[in-house]
């Protein structure tokens, strides 16, 4: 079929369907692209904002028309020859750092130009430890200088360089502060304080990046975190061992025991990793959307050590808060209050006659509930239940009473200042983009309201309990987050979720599990027994969580022959076993390797040592996870 050839906005078309929709795309735009100032119009600024779906992966609308339309030699002349969109060689002459330093004197702002090569050059590089390359090391661990990539160095010292003079900071003392503030929400069309400069520095560093690794790193990164929310429900099951049969008391603190002594261990297994073995900008980038999670971690883990702290005077008694057993409608919420006004009330300050003072506290705390339930709704799964528990709404009420002007919310983000110090009170309000509510706000508002309905819930050790195994938790998936490759930081994700699959395992659940094995055993060879100590860090806990009791028959028969061989030869025997499992979310294969050891005498099988490892993946394209 012929196609003929059109030319609009300074650019050739071909007639078929993709390029027209292409060339409606621009029209819309009402921008023109023929001319390289097209950067400077406002409505090319306002498509850094919006976003297109590529690939599982979305773009800016900005990137996606210069990436289509724009060749690379015009991509050059706009924005020059170290910036992340222009991926040819750079020359010899190009390619040091004096050379760029050249060319930024030469090309940039009337400021910059005031200063000398010299003065430019040691904004990179100075004896001082003050220059770009000796902070990013030195705050962030990150050295540059380890890279035997030129090019891709230099383009990153560039944008960075741009960076820090366009927002007037230091990068690495941003990167060094993770918190809620840096995140990027500008996906979901929110703006944090500092947001804005972590979403320049990924969106310029993906215009150099594969396609295939963006997808990839952004899909591992989202599925852990579902992960660990999954370890977070389980470690909920357990504190509230009432409501689960096979769940007792014990089973909650033997777990916080077990975990506090596995994190110790856990921690000293770090290797101080230098493996950025996918690339200097793959590195980075990496570094960068962990660092948002590890953000979000941080913040959380001080908003419950603040709850701990003014909890632990609180006097309750909460067998007054049995009675709230129903459910009600999240949108019938308000309705409920009003019918109940007086129930709750007297629920809400509970010890003292309830009375107009009383009511008046209470119908003025009500009435911010809709804004809580918003923060609620926008950063956790709430937002899925369709019911909440009117306790829910007494625990939001005594909060809110109790809390004054003079509670303030630690936020101590990169850049803030006094006026970013707050208020709980000051913070619970309905947002608006006039009047924004801070990031720590929410979370910090989420998790006073909630630790306290847990209280009131739980008994208050239980929620102590509860809390210290979340902590614990969230400071090793930071750990997991700090690794400097998608490979390892798989690998180490998956062993700490087998692992917390063990400690989190209830007595009840090992015992039987214990049983069912050593009968297979029995069934299948001779009469010994697989030892499970009470230990739960022993490696028996490990073996007897992850092995599928689809498995145990198999399992058996294999070590039949070891077994009758220890057992006519009346000496200890070793047998190696490879399990092989699909685990979690990400459903990749994972390989732990125990040697088991057979005493004859003690009729006993035990578990002598666990190798974990996790298999490298290709998931597209050569990018390994």
């Amino acid at each position: 079929m012929s196609k003929s050839t059109k030319h609009v906005n300074g650019m050739n078309y071909e007639e078929n369907p993709q390029k027209l929709f292409l060339k409606e795309s621009i029209l819309k735009t009402g921008i023109d692209f023929s001319q390289n100032n097209y950067v400077d119009d406002p409505r090319f600024e306002e498509l850094k904002k919006s976003y297109i779906l590529q690939n599982n992966y979305s773009i800016t609308s900005a990137w996606w028309y210069e990436k289509n339309y724009i060749d690379e030699n015009r991509l050059e002349q706009i924005y020059g020859p170290y910036a992340m969109c222009c991926t040819r060689s750079l020359t010899l002459e190009e390619c040091s750092l004096w050379a760029m330093s050249k060319y930024i004197n030469q090309n940039w702002s009337d400021d910059i130009k005031m200063l000398t090569t010299e003065e430019i050059y040691k904004w990179f590089e100075r004896s001082d430890g003050a220059g770009i390359i000796a902070r990013l090391k030195n705050r962030m661990g990150f050295d540059v200088d380890s890279f035997e990539e030129e090019d891709n160095k230099l383009r990153l010292l560039y944008l960075i360089a741009s960076v820090e003079k366009k927002y007037n900071v230091f990068i690495s003392e941003m990167l060094g502060k993770p918190s809620l503030e840096n995140v990027d929400n500008s996906f979901v069309g929110k703006k944090t304080y500092n947001g804005e400069i972590n979403e320049e520095l990924k969106r310029e560093i993906e215009k150099a990046l594969p396609e295939e690794y963006i997808g990839a790193s952004k899909w591992l990164l989202s599925n852990m975190i579902q992960q660990w929310e999954s370890v977070m429900i389980k470690v909920r099951i357990l504190a509230d061992y009432d409501h689960y049969k096979g769940v007792s008391k014990r089973d909650l603190y033997k777990s916080k025991d077990a975990i506090e002594v596995f994190q110790k261990e856990f921690e000293n297994l770090q290797p101080d990793s230098n493996d950025y073995s996918e690339g200097l900008l793959q590195g980075f980038y990496l570094k960068l959307i962990a660092h948002e999670n590890i953000g979000r971690e941080i913040d959380i883990m001080d908003s419950a050590n603040f709850i701990l702290e003014r909890e632990v005077n609180v006097p309750l008694d909460t067998s007054k808060y049995k009675i709230l057993t129903e459910c009600v409608l999240k949108k019938e919420a308000e309705k409920y209050i009003q019918e109940h006004r007086k129930e709750l009330a007297e629920l809400s300050f509970v010890g003292v006659k309830v009375g107009g003072n009383e009511y008046r506290k209470f119908d003025n705390a009500v009435k911010h509930f809709p804004d809580f339930m918003i923060m609620l709704d926008e950063n956790t799964k709430y937002c899925y239940e369709e019911y909440l528990s009117p306790l829910l709404i007494v625990a939001f009420v005594q909060v809110y009473c109790e809390l004054s002007g003079s509670d303030k919310i630690r936020n101590h983000f990169f850049r803030y200042s006094s006026k970013h110090i707050k208020s709980f009170r000051a913070e619970m309000h309905k947002e608006t983009e006039y009047d924004p509510i801070l990031e720590k706000s929410k979370i910090s508002w989420i998790e006073v309201v909630m630790g306290r309905f847990n209280i009131l819930l739980l008994e208050r050790g239980d929620y102590q309990a509860l809390r210290s195994i979340e902590k614990h938790i969230d400071e090793m998936m930071i750990c997991v987050l700090r690794q400097n490759n998608l490979f390892d930081m798989r690998k180490n994700c998956e062993f700490l979720l087998l692992k917390m699959e063990a400690l989190l395992m209830t007595e009840k659940r090992k015992l039987d599990k214990e049983e069912a094995f050593n009968k297979c055993i029995g069934e299948n060879t001779l009469p010994y027994r697989f030892k499970v100590t009470n230990n739960r860090n022993d490696y028996s806990w490990l073996f007897i969580s992850v092995m599928p009791e689809s498995m145990f028959s198999g399992f058996a028969m294999g070590l039949s022959e070891c077994l009758l061989v220890a057992d006519r030869e009346r000496r200890t025997m070793y047998y190696e076993y490879e399990l092989e499992i699909q685990h979690g979310y990400l459903l990749l294969p994972v390989v732990i390797y125990f040697e088991l050891c057979i005493e004859p005498d003690l009729k006993e099988i035990s578990v002598e040592q666990v190798v974990f490892d996790g298999l490298p993946v290709e998931y597209e394209d050569g990018v390994v996870i």
